[in-house]
């Protein structure tokens, strides 16, 4: 995420950058749809979803932290949970 993503450069052309600050509006996006199909779980089962999905979910460090989310796994992560 957050590579080559279409921007609209200062002088008002589309062009392409990178950087994580593009992945932040994805993430979020990703994280308020689940929310949507699970209006009445608390936070805490949204991070533990997302961290278990991660790619590095096994691993966390400094670097990369978790990894990068993935958002299916989340969601099924939260349709298996007990009720």
């Amino acid at each position: 995420m957050g590579v080559n993503a279409s921007v609209i450069s200062g002088a008002g052309r589309i062009t392409s950058s990178n950087g994580t600050s593009f992945s932040s509006p994805i993430f979020c996006s990703a994280l308020v749809c689940l929310y949507q199909k699970f209006p009445s779980l608390p936070p805490s089962n949204f991070i533990q979803a997302i961290q278990s999905s991660a790619s590095n979910s096994s691993n966390p460090n400094a670097s990369i932290g978790y990894g990068i989310p993935d958002f299916e796994k989340a969601f099924n992560y939260l349709s298996n949970r007990p009720k």
